[in-house]
């Protein structure tokens, strides 16, 4: 494999510290820089068997598994081990078989909290974290402990041959950027896209919840759901952290079966796709969670604001043009952030201006 200079001592870099006796190394780099091809050499060169990948959610993991990193899947997964049920509730440890792997590498390392590193760490034989720093922080903007040890700036030729990384790199440089229409990546006025164009789209992104709020509500009526509470096919996410239910905040999913009732008051199952049967709590006269801490939050996901995609990548996106941020460099974050989870084509359309008044 024929590795770019920055590649090249990143790689270097990276053997050396496998050689030591250090327990961590931090690779940043900003999209098309090439850390996951450069992971995936690392794994093939040490024995891909004995490497594990992780991310922070379901969908992260499938992102790893089809750009063919092997042994791929969630951190919880892997790093938690289901021991008994307990006062109706399931009981986890740490799993000993994650300290087996010769290392193991996570991906979107800007997600995780302290926990779950220090967690990883002291299960771990060894651990390459990989991140994106230009990414949005966290909701919590709790960031990180961990620092880069090394930090890849160069975009791969290859790379900058898809419009929609050109586009991010120059949001991320300040550069402005005009209406346009490059194939896969296309900025056009909101009222030149059609509903179904709308509706077809993979994910819609935004930046307001009542911008999400608004067009779930339309996208089900246009799926001809007349219920508030969840039917078979909602697309729905998991909106709250669930260590003991083995579901994290980010996670997408489709409802399997129509809500129930299971208890009394505002108690409710949901049958998910992947994820399995959920409890929840909600007004029944419409889709309104509450925080309790024995059950989960839901909401649907046909839109989501772009701090719930981090960590996801969708293949094709439209992009609702209403950054959110303090000052333009935290508005250009929002946008890269955005910008970067689309795999095969991208539409950024402009917000209304009454959105911003």
């Amino acid at each position: 494999m024929d590795l770019s200079l920055d590649q090249e001592k990143a790689y270097q870099a990276i053997r050396n510290w496998y050689r030591s006796s250090d327990k961590f190394f931090v690779l940043a780099g900003y999209a098309g820089t090439g850390k996951t091809t450069l992971a995936k050499l690392i794994a093939e060169r040490l024995g891909a068997d004995d490497v594990v990948f992780c991310a922070y959610t379901g969908k992260a993991a499938n992102v790893l598994r089809e750009k063919g990193c092997q042994n791929s899947g969630t951190i919880h997964s892997f790093l938690y081990q289901f021991i008994r049920m307990e006062n109706d509730k399931p009981v986890f440890r740490l799993d000993p078989k994650f300290g087996a792997a010769k290392l193991v590498i996570v991906d979107e390392y800007s997600m995780l909290s302290d926990k779950i590193i220090e967690h990883i760490n002291n299960s771990a034989n060894r651990v390459l974290y990989l991140g994106d720093p230009f990414q949005l922080p966290p909701v919590n903007n709790q960031q990180t402990l961990l620092k880069p040890d090394l930090f890849m700036e160069s975009i791969q030729r290859q790379a900058l041959e898809s419009p929609i990384l050109r586009y991010a790199t120059k949001v991320r440089q300040g550069d402005l950027v005009d209406y346009c229409d490059e194939g896969d990546f296309k900025y056009v006025r909101r009222n030149t896209l059609t509903l179904d164009e709308y509706m077809n789209a993979d994910q819609f992104i935004c930046g307001r919840n009542d911008t999400r709020k608004d067009f779930n509500n339309r996208a089900r009526r246009y799926r001809g759901f007349t219920s508030a509470l969840p039917q078979r096919g909602d697309k729905v996410i998991i909106t709250r952290n669930n260590p003991a239910a083995g579901v994290f905040n980010g996670m997408i999913d489709i409802a399997a079966a129509d809500a129930n009732p299971f208890h009394e008051g505002s108690k409710y199952q949901l049958a998910l796709s992947e994820v399995g049967t959920l409890n929840f709590l909600a007004d029944p006269a419409r889709f309104d969670f509450s925080v309790h801490k024995d059950l989960n939050t839901l909401d649907y996901a046909y839109a989501i604001t772009c701090h719930k995609s981090q960590g996801s990548e969708f293949d094709h996106v439209i992009v609702y043009n209403e950054p959110i941020g303090k000052d333009n460099l935290e508005k250009r974050r929002w946008a890269y952030t955005a910008a970067t989870r689309a795999k095969k084509t991208l539409i950024l359309t402009d917000a209304r201006i009454r959105d911003y008044a």
